[in-house]
């Protein structure tokens, strides 16, 4: 299949664009030469990303996708573009939540896209779709240190959903939901590749860390139940709030949120990424990890200041390491040059200080 390059003419259209990594892969498309079209849901939610994105002018344009689960919800937003990155998921909040909340909007906007893009209008168009998964979709518990590849997935994720429905975590549900949103466009692209004009990619990051750029709240509560909010939460927040044990000793694949969007534009070049799904981690560290490289961080820094203490946890607490990710395929294929944690947490510590955090 025909890799693209980064030229005026070619648009790259990224969904969800506004949100924390959507809005990084879009700017990381434009700084390498790119034009982009990014989805939104309304005018409201595109204002802040076409100031933000002014400079660009005419290289930067904003769809609205109120509802793409519709039938043929991304035909307009389609029209010219030559590659996708399908960003968007959304992830309802609450304490209960009906399953389909979740699957519905999953499965419906990744096989929607897809089959946008498969109509003979635009199939001289899209060369390649590369979807963002995660890598919860590889495994469901383990109790000792495991290797996992993308050879596995996360089916009982997809179980306990269906036999707990609604009483299931939210976490639960969000991942049965990218399990089988996956599944399904893998299906579809095996059953179609033939007769397509595009291929297909997925991207399988841990948690994704750093610093935002998009349009934050007020207050740190406003982040809600996002990576980077529980980052917050668990590493800057208040330090009198307790961390339990269990909490500070797991360890976490990472990677940091520049470095995703670099990987998502080295997936739209490079040939041999077609038809693969790549886990793309930087490292591993546990919580209390995150909490002594951000106190070391301040320590060292002349310009970062915070309104109150830093938590310390428990230094010295041994790691609990379950998951162990094999990256040797993107090594192999997309190369990313990882930073290292004590890079990723200075610039994320930056932004909230610079908010009064």
């Amino acid at each position: 299949m025909p890799t693209l390059h980064p030229t005026p003419e070619t648009k790259i259209l990224v969904t969800g664009v506004n949100g924390f990594f959507a809005l990084w892969a879009a700017r990381r498309l434009l700084e390498r030469g790119y034009s982009v079209r990014g989805t939104v849901r309304s005018e409201a939610k595109g204002a802040y990303i076409k100031k933000y994105f002014e400079s660009y002018r005419e290289k930067f344009e904003l769809a609205y996708v109120e509802d793409f689960t519709k039938e043929g919800a991304f035909d307009e937003s389609l029209v010219g573009v030559h590659g996708v990155l399908h960003v968007a998921t959304p992830i309802p909040s609450g304490d209960l939540v009906e399953p389909d909340d979740f699957v519905k909007p999953a499965v419906g906007g990744t096989l929607g896209i897809l089959h946008s893009a498969q109509k003979s209008h635009y199939r001289t168009s899209v060369k390649r779709v590369v979807y963002t998964s995660t890598s919860g979709t590889l495994s469901g518990p383990v109790y000792e240190p495991t290797l996992i590849s993308e050879k596995d997935w996360n089916n009982a994720a997809v179980q306990i959903l269906e036999e707990k429905g609604i009483e299931a975590p939210n976490i639960t549900k969000y991942i049965a939901s990218k399990v089988l949103a996956e599944k399904a466009a893998w299906e579809f692209y095996e059953k179609n590749k033939d007769t397509l004009g595009y291929d297909f990619v997925t991207l399988l990051p841990p948690w994704i860390l750093g610093p935002p750029i998009h349009e934050l709240g007020p207050s740190p509560s406003s982040m809600g139940n996002s990576s980077y909010g529980y980052w917050y939460n668990i590493v800057v927040g208040n330090p009198t709030d307790p961390r339990k044990d269990e909490t500070l000793e797991e360890v976490h694949g990472w990677v940091d949120v520049r470095d995703l969007a670099d990987a998502h534009v080295t997936a739209l070049e490079k040939g041999d990424a077609g038809g693969e799904r790549i886990t793309v981690a930087a490292g591993r560290a546990s919580w209390q990890e995150w909490i002594d490289t951000t106190n070391k961080v301040l320590s060292l820094s002349t310009d970062i200041s915070i309104s109150h203490d830093l938590p310390k946890g428990k230094p010295g607490i041994k790691p609990k390491e379950l998951y162990i990710y094999d990256t040797s395929k993107e090594a192999r294929i997309l190369g990313t040059g990882f930073r290292g944690i004590e890079k990723t947490a200075r610039d994320a510590l930056s932004v909230f200080a610079g908010r009064g955090w």
